[in-house]
């Protein structure tokens, strides 16, 4: 689909969202022109964004800015008498405890009662997750980097593997972006540093996205702040991070206003939308991936010779075990590219013994490839040298 095509769709839906979610006609009240300023910022922030929304006619408005998780992170305003005309909020971007909110995305909702018992609720969420197709990019190796354009402000993924063959890096997963020209920096290797993936002729890019909701705040940042943000907020409340993104109160609203999001967003929807809109970004990295021959981990720097049958065990750091909880996942190796094994009942430890038979005596690649249910695919390559 052509990006004027796509707009052509997100138009119609646009319209079509504000009958029926936030603008209506006649003697009913109505949420209209919304915006934000700036819409894009850098961790940590220090200056106001502004947020604000025109009504038709005076109501109580209450005021909500939500992550991309749909966790409230702040009440702007709640019941408060505004009169008719365009209104705007500074939003800190602070939570309600007065935190700084970490790197992410986020939106703001508006609900409004009219003095005739009327009701409107603008909720952008309802109107993002477009699925952006293939996106298109431009790779230098003199410059290492990587180029795309972006026609929306957009969630992306970028992928880099051998066709037919196993993943060796993700350059970015599911990360936001604003509308326009972006560069990635990459020197062509592979996820472990092991072998530079673009010289293989079967090299190829994988990249495609979805879009934010519209008037989406994007804060860039380290992704640790993002990780360290929710485990001080889990601590708060006495819980595991883990447990706190399951059972607590702030999770059962969340995913009570995931559930209004899908539904909104499906029914109502004239293109394809992206599964992936509605998986939260927790965890939001690829699997990383230990691999020990005997008792020794295989690093960068670890010669591996192997003869005949060698046991290897593959293992994962503690902050990627937590990505497997309760779900099953796949184990993939590859040799020179070439599958070897495809295992849909992982576990860990995962062992395996590497038979070297049919072999030739020299270097090898061995890649091992680990895919979740929620496709996030980690990748780890080392040379192997067959006596």
């Amino acid at each position: 689909m052509s990006s004027v095509e796509r707009r052509c769709i997100q138009l119609i839906a646009c319209v079509a969202f504000f009958f029926m979610f936030g603008v209506t006609y006649g003697n009913a009240g109505s949420i209209s022109r919304q915006y934000v300023s700036p819409g894009l910022v850098e961790y940590p922030v220090r200056e106001g964004i502004v947020i604000s929304y025109q009504l038709d006619r005076a109501a109580k408005v209450t005021t909500t800015v939500m992550d991309s998780n749909h966790y409230l992170m702040k009440i702007l305003e709640a019941d408060r008498d505004v009169s008719q005309g365009t209104h705007s909020i500074i939003w800190d971007a602070k939570d309600e405890k007065g935190d700084p909110v970490p790197p992410g995305v986020y939106y703001f909702k508006v609900s409004a009662i009219f003095s005739d018992g009327s009701k409107q609720t603008y909720n952008p969420a309802y109107l993002g997750g477009a699925y952006e197709g293939i996106i298109h990019t431009t790779l230098s190796k003199e410059n290492k980097e990587l180029r795309f354009f972006l026609s929306d402000s957009s969630r992306v993924r970028i992928r880099a593997g051998i066709q037919r063959g196993p993943l060796k890096k993700t350059l970015v997963e599911w990360e936001p972006f604003a509308a326009g020209e972006h560069l990635i920096a990459w020197d062509g290797y592979d996820a472990s540093g092991n072998s530079v993936v673009w010289d293989d002729p079967d090299f190829v890019i994988s990249a495609t996205g979805f879009t934010l909701p519209p008037h989406s705040i994007v804060i860039r940042g380290d992704h640790a702040f993002f990780d360290r943000y929710w485990q001080g907020r889990a601590a708060q409340s006495n819980m595991t991070l883990a447990r706190y993104l399951v059972q607590s109160q702030d999770a059962i609203e969340a995913a009570h206003e995931r559930r209004l999001v899908m539904e909104n967003t499906l029914s109502h929807s004239v293109g394809a939308v992206s599964n992936f809109y509605f998986t939260n970004s927790f965890n939001n990295q690829p699997p990383q991936i230990d691999v020990y021959s005997g008792a020794t981990k295989i690093v960068a720097q670890t010669l591996v010779e192997v003869a005949s049958s060698t046991p290897l065990v593959i293992d994962f750091p503690e902050e990627t075990k937590a990505l497997f909880i309760d779900q099953r996942y796949e184990i993939i190796m590859y040799i020179d590219d070439r599958l070897v094994l495809e295992d849909e009942t992982g576990y860990t430890p995962y062992s395996w013994v590497l038979d070297s038979k049919n072999l030739q005596k020299g270097e090898h690649v061995l890649t091992i490839n680990i895919a979740t249910l929620n496709d996030k695919v980690g990748a780890w390559s080392h040379t192997i040298i067959v006596k």
